[in-house]
Order: C-alpha cells, then sequence, then structure tokens
C-alpha cells in the first residue's frame, strides 16, 4: 500500500535534508552518558548559546555551566554549537577538583568535539578541543594515556598547524606539554626540546596568556632544574602579572594554585617577593 506523501512534504524534504543527514548519521555514533548534573542558577537564559560571543568574558563556573546545560536540550545542534560545547565541557573540567565529575565532563568534552569532527571534517579547533579533553580525562589514567600518545599528538599538530592562536595559543602550549611529559622514543613520543621551543613559541605570540609562562616554566624545571631557577622565576612573575592583568573566570583559582604550587617547589620569590626554600630539586 503506498502512502501519499503532501505536496507540502514533498517540497520541504529535500531542503532539510543536509540539515538531517548528518545529524542522524551522528546519531550512530554512541550517546554520551553519566553527564555531570548542575544545580542550574535563576539567572540562566532560556536560550542555548548559539557562538562562543554569547558568552560573558571571564565566564564564571555558573555562566560554563548554564551555556552547557543549554546545548544540552538543543535537539539537532549546529557544528557551532558542538564545537563550544566541546570547549565549555573541557574548561568546567579543567576548573573542577572532584576527579571523577572532571572525568565525566572531560569525557562528554570528547564527545561534543567529536560530533563538530564530524560535522567540521577534522576542523583544527574541533581537533584542538578532542585533545584537551582527552588529556583530561586520561590525566590519571598513565597505562591508557600511553596508548592514546600518537592520537593525542596527531591532532594536536593539525591544531597547531591550522589554528594556532586558538585559546591563546592552546595548540601550541597543550603539544608541548605532551612532549614534555610524554616518555621518549621508543617508549613513547616525548622530546623535552621540542617541546621547550613550543611552550617558549607559545610565550612569544601569547604573553596575555598565563598558562603559556606557567608551563614553561614548568617545563624548564622539570627538564633543567636548579640550573635555570631565574629563568623559571622570571616567566612565573610573567604568569601571575597576565593572570591579574583580566578577569579569567572560575579556572583562575587553579591557575594561581599551580603557579605558587610551583614557586614553592622550585624554591622562587613568591607573590611578595619572599624567596622560599625549595621542596625538593628535580634531577636535571
Amino acid at each position: 500500500m503506498e502512502v501519499a506523501v503532501p505536496p507540502t512534504s514533498r517540497r520541504l524534504l529535500p531542503r532539510a535534508l543536509p540539515v538531517l543527514l548528518p545529524a542522524l548519521a551522528c546519531a550512530a555514533c554512541a550517546p554520551v552518558t553519566g553527564q555531570v548534573k548542575f544545580d542550574s542558577p535563576a539567572s540562566c537564559s532560556e536560550n542555548a548559546p548559539a557562538s562562543p560571543e554569547d558568552l560573558p568574558a571571564g565566564p564564571s563556573q555558573a555562566d560554563l555551566q548554564c551555556a552547557l546545560a543549554g546545548i544540552r536540550q538543543v535537539v539537532i545542534p549546529t557544528p557551532t554549537q558542538d564545537l563550544l560545547a566541546a570547549r565549555l565541557a573541557g574548561e568546567l573540567a579543567a576548573g573542577e577538583p572532584d576527579v571523577k565529575r572532571m572525568e565525566k565532563l572531560a569525557a562528554e568534552g570528547q564527545w561534543w568535539a567529536e560530533r563538530a569532527m564530524f560535522h567540521l571534517q577534522e576542523d583544527p579547533a574541533a581537533l584542538y578541543w578532542y585533545a584537551m579533553n582527552m588529556g583530561q580525562l586520561l590525566l590519571h589514567h598513565p597505562l591508557r594515556a600511553l596508548k592514546n600518545l600518537g592520537r593525542m599528538e596527531r591532532s594536536l599538530k593539525k591544531a597547531a598547524a591550522g589554528v594556532p592562536d586558538l585559546d591563546g595559543g592552546g595548540p601550541l602550549r597543550v603539544l608541548g606539554v605532551l612532549y614534555v611529559k610524554a616518555p621518549a622514543w621508543p617508549q613513547g613520543i616525548g622530546d623535552a626540546d621540542k617541546g621547550l621551543d613550543l611552550l617558549k613559541q607559545a610565550v612569544e605570540r601569547h604573553p596575555e596568556h598565563p598558562m603559556n609562562a606557567y608551563f614553561l616554566a614548568r617545563a624548564l624545571w622539570d627538564v633543567d632544574g636548579d640550573s635555570v631557577r631565574d629563568e623559571v622565576a622570571a616567566n612565573l612573575a610573567a604568569a601571575r602579572k597576565a593572570l591579574a592583568a583580566r578577569e579569567w573566570g572560575w579556572v583562575s583559582r587553579r591557575w594561581q594554585r599551580d603557579i605558587d604550587a610551583l614557586a614553592k617547589e622550585a624554591g622562587v620569590p613568591d607573590e611578595a617577593g619572599v624567596p622560599q626554600p625549595p621542596d625538593a630539586v628535580p634531577a636535571g
């Protein structure tokens, strides 16, 4: 028995196919499960953000939660919203002190990034947020992290080539950290010299982002130890200055703790200029 298709539907269906088919195809991917639930503040807008421009400068935790919760409710998010949700989940994970919640947020961010990569054909920005979230998801799972080093490196290299200035030099910064922290060949992809060079590039291109100077200081201390204490101190001072220069939102407290912890570990002056005894001097 044939079912008659109304003329109106016949006219609208071809127009809808370019939108519906990618969404239906992506629906075949395993959906994200175990989302972190938020206590949505009363100030949350009823409208989901359509792009990063809809977020306030220096967003608070509540701002990020409201935005992500809004996109979660969209029936068919746009690729731009997929990309934004990957960033939102990643930023929430970065400042989350509870490991289980952090990993759930990072897993959700990775899922949103995969959606964005599906729609945008491995867009370099999507690859960046994919690698960022993967790194946080695997932070406490070294064996799984070791198996995924190659995937993270490939994603970040494409991101660094395509959007090196995204997130204040994020692709350069994160790829540099990956090379410094990863085990060297033949166990892994680690290359301290390559990592330091990328971190220096990030600082040169984006001195306004505090984490560029912080991670360069962290890498210098881990690689060369006491012989570069003055350079570590200079980069930590630059990181503090950049952190104080503008409102960075909810992650700023964690960044401040990281900067202070490294200053104490390396025995360099704290924010008030008072020298601190080093906790331990790493082997050079």
